[in-house]
């Protein structure tokens, strides 16, 4: 998926202009900065999924746990 989007922004460029495209993704700044977003992302979607399976759970357990009425 990052590949293709990479692909896509050098496509238009003349072959002289895609070093000064490519420089500021070799920093370590950007790297840092990629990892970090990609963590943020990662932990939001965990908190997201952590929440919804244990409301999942929490309703499942009450739903067995109550008795038939017939």
């Amino acid at each position: 998926m990052a590949l293709r989007r990479f692909f896509n922004e050098i496509r238009g460029k003349k072959l002289n202009e895609v070093p000064e495209h490519v420089k500021p993704m070799l920093s370590l700044g950007y790297i840092r900065r990629a990892i970090q977003r990609g963590m943020d992302n990662y932990h939001a979607n965990a908190a997201t999924l952590s929440t919804a399976s244990s409301t999942l759970s929490s309703t499942t357990d009450s739903f067995l746990q109550e008795e038939p009425g017939y």
